[in-house]
């Protein structure tokens, strides 16, 4: 939750902290727009759409479908989406690049936060990747059951030869050999530092691409709406997902706990009554040790 506020805090300060840089960005690139080509107009439009479908639809669509899906599916559904989602804004990056080269705009916010959001998500496969071998690495724990059993010691010399009964032995064996039990690695610091780089980098790429129309100064305020609108909607779901994922851990957590307890209270049970079956039967085999030597 305390992430959420994080991010929440950042989405909504952000544009206005950098609203007058990109508001002269703005100013100096309409300045040039009337020696601008056709065909660069085309780039910056492509520039634009492919980054504001990387981090609007496609980013948050594989971060949601991760936590929905159930079972292995959701790993590969997740990675391949990012995946295409990273390769697409690799082209989107470059374009940028050329043009705030030929704009003279490297040092505005649109240009800085798109560099600082491209290689946070230059991180992000090696991360998960990491992750995941960790992940399926299983810890081995030996289980071993002892269980009491009955078994006929020789008999005494000072015993008769004409009873046909025996003196019991106990003896402690394990009924069982050890078995390995296979327990995954569920949390780990790659995957946690995956986890918050993902959802600050989506946070900045939504915002940075409300800077970029901004930057542009072609849009009207009815698309620079249409888009925060569609946006903040979007990372809304997404953040109500991430809550609701997080609720449902908890909550498999805390039965987890009270099976575990439940089991340790039936494992007591089970010792007590064992040890309670070998003392009967250790005085049952001292009352035929008293009748054998009368």
């Amino acid at each position: 939750m305390t992430g959420a506020i994080m991010l929440s805090i950042l989405f909504l300060a952000l544009p206005s902290i950098v609203t007058a840089e990109s508001q002269s960005s703005a100013s100096a690139l309409n300045k040039r727009e009337h020696s601008i080509p056709e065909w660069w107009i085309r780039i910056i439009y492509a520039h634009g759409i492919l980054a504001c479908l990387v981090w609007v639809i496609l980013i948050p669509l594989g971060a949601i479908l991760f936590r929905m899906i159930k079972g292995r599916k959701s790993l590969w559904v997740h990675a391949i989406i990012q995946i295409v989602s990273l390769a697409a804004y690799i082209g989107a990056v470059g374009m940028g690049i050329w043009m705030a080269k030929n704009f003279h705009l490297l040092d505005s916010a649109h240009a800085i936060i798109g560099l600082v959001v491209f290689c946070l998500a230059m991180i992000q496969p090696s991360l998960g990747i990491y992750h995941h071998i960790i992940f399926m690495k299983p810890k081995h724990h030996f289980s071993t059951t002892t269980t009491p059993t009955l078994n006929p010691s020789p008999t005494n010399s000072t015993t008769s030869t004409t009873s046909t009964t025996t003196p019991i032995k106990i003896s402690l064996e394990n009924s069982h050999s050890p078995s390995p039990i296979h327990t995954f690695i569920r949390t780990t610091i790659p995957g946690v530092v995956h986890r918050y780089v993902g959802r600050i980098t989506l946070t900045l790429g939504m915002i940075n691409g409300g800077l970029g129309i901004r930057l542009q100064g072609r849009a009207n305020r009815a698309e620079c709406i249409a888009y925060g609108v569609v946006a903040g909607v979007i990372w809304i779901g997404y953040l109500l997902v991430v809550g609701g994922t997080f609720q449902q851990q908890q909550q498999k957590k805390k039965k987890k706990k009270k099976k575990k307890k439940k089991k340790k209270k039936k494992k007591k049970k089970k010792k007590k009554i064992s040890s309670h079956f070998i003392y009967l039967i250790s005085q049952a085999r001292k009352k035929e040790q008293g009748t054998y030597s009368t």
